[in-house]
């Protein structure tokens, strides 16, 4: 992946926490798209 661990892990946990069980059924696109809003908030 082209982003860093740090902002995964982070979207990873918050992904865990509010819907665990989407997070089996779409871990990637979800993952994406939250990595994609913290780097938006953050830059």
């Amino acid at each position: 992946m082209i982003t860093s661990t740090v902002p995964q892990k982070i979207s990873e946990r918050n992904i865990m926490i509010t819907m665990p069980t989407e997070s089996q059924n779409n871990a990637k696109p979800t993952s994406l798209f939250k990595i994609e809003l913290l780097l938006s908030k953050v830059g």
